[in-house]
């Protein structure tokens, strides 16, 4: 295997050990993609751009992961398109963190367009799913009016549209499962009734033909699961 293909690899390796919380094996993994790096220094920022996802996600120090990502946001910019809209989007996710609404959301923003034109429409609803997230949040600190809580659920809405002609895998499902649940948040926030209906029936099936996970799952209970997060998409049809 080349060097870059085996980079390529890796990169892909490492956002997988990352959602499944397997940081150890995501450290280890861009511990090689550095020795590759060594000698193709065009993986030198991904390198960087990962430490600044495990400080944030390991470390839990969203200031030191801003520095990261901030050290790799304009070179990406002239040098890897998507590697720009990543970083983007982590500086949203870290300002919002920070309680830094407004640079959340400008962050977000910025990162749709690349997205759409690079045709990533799962990172592209992301961006839109967290952009709304943050508006929410703006919202309710008193930061912006509720008139804001209508981009929240346009953008809500775009993202699930965005999603209609991707297939059904576990990613997908658990990506539009948060998205059904932030509009219903918004939808909420503006006094607005939320009804259950068949979608989150529908998700939750979905989940459970992909992973054989039960569907008896409480609505409301907190955790990773993804069943619970479909379950919890009920609220709105």
């Amino acid at each position: 295997m080349s060097l870059d293909a085996r980079a390529q690899a890796l990169i892909e390796q490492f956002y997988a050990e990352v959602h499944g919380r397997r940081l150890k094996r995501a450290a280890a993994a861009l511990a090689e993609l550095r020795q590759i790096a060594d000698h193709t220094p065009s993986y030198h920022l991904w390198c960087v751009y990962f430490e600044g996802i495990l400080t944030c996600d390991r470390d839990h120090d969203w200031a030191a992961g801003e520095r990261c990502f901030r050290q790799v946001l304009e070179e990406a910019k002239l040098r890897d398109t998507l590697l720009y809209a990543r970083t983007l989007l982590a500086l949203g996710l870290v300002n919002h963190y920070l309680g830094r609404w407004s640079e959340a959301i400008r962050a977000c923003q910025q990162s749709m367009p690349v997205f759409a034109v690079l045709e990533r429409p799962i990172d592209q609803a992301t961006a839109l799913k967290q952009c709304a997230i943050s508006v929410n949040r703006a919202y309710v600190e008193g930061e912006i009016s509720a008139v804001a809580l209508d981009q929240a659920i346009g953008q809500s809405r775009e993202a699930l549209a965005v999603l209609a002609s991707c297939a059904y895998t576990v990613e997908v499902v658990r990506l539009r499962a948060s998205i059904w649940n932030t509009l219903s948040t918004t939808l909420i926030a503006q006094g607005r009734s939320v009804c259950w209906g068949r979608t989150a029936s529908t998700l939750a099936a979905r989940v459970s033909a992909l992973t054989s996970l039960p569907l008896a799952v409480p609505v409301w209970v907190e955790t990773p699961s993804i069943v619970t997060t479909a379950l919890s998409a009920e609220k709105l049809s």
